[in-house]
């Protein structure tokens, strides 16, 4: 388990050097860190820490995203979902659909 820190720790690490540097303004780069994240969350996944999935909800805020969907109030909907998951709109489009 001490492994699985160390490797989100590095990922993590790698995300913000990017960041830092300034490579976040080529697309080339985005998709490189959005990878980066994917790959994150798999691990997370596969070491059974899902709470620190980057699109993780938690079971209040999936009710909230729920109650916002029957009330017909999808955009409100989908606006929470990017708040809550930095997910870009059709991430969080496709999220919502998947409720």
């Amino acid at each position: 388990m001490d492994r699985t820190y160390f490797f989100i720790g590095a990922l993590f690490v790698i995300m913000l050097m990017g960041i830092l540097m300034g490579l976040l303004n080529d697309s080339r780069y985005k998709e490189h860190i959005k990878k980066m994240q994917n790959q994150i969350d798999e691990l997370c996944k596969v070491t059974g820490h899902s709470e620190l999935i980057s699109t993780y909800l938690s079971d209040e805020e999936k009710e909230l995203i729920s109650h916002l969907k029957k009330d017909g109030k999808d955009v409100e909907a989908i606006r929470k979902i990017r708040e809550l998951t930095g997910l870009e709109l059709k991430e969080a489009k496709q999220y919502f659909d998947s409720i």
